[in-house]
């Protein structure tokens, strides 16, 4: 049982720290910082698009 619970509060770390991530993107888009410039401060592509399109979502 209590593997099953460490195993939850993993998953919901990592997903909290992908948020994370996904936002500072949103905000650094926002700021102008180019994608190449965000690319090479080691976010993925996948990250970058999600940032994009979550913006464009909200826009």
């Amino acid at each position: 049982m209590c593997n099953w619970s460490e195993s939850i509060s993993e998953l919901a770390r990592t997903e909290g720290r992908m948020e994370a991530r996904i936002e500072a993107i949103e905000g650094m888009i926002k700021a102008s910082i180019t994608r190449e410039q965000i690319l090479s401060m080691g976010y993925t592509e996948a990250e970058y698009e999600k940032a994009e399109s979550a913006l464009y979502a909200h826009a």
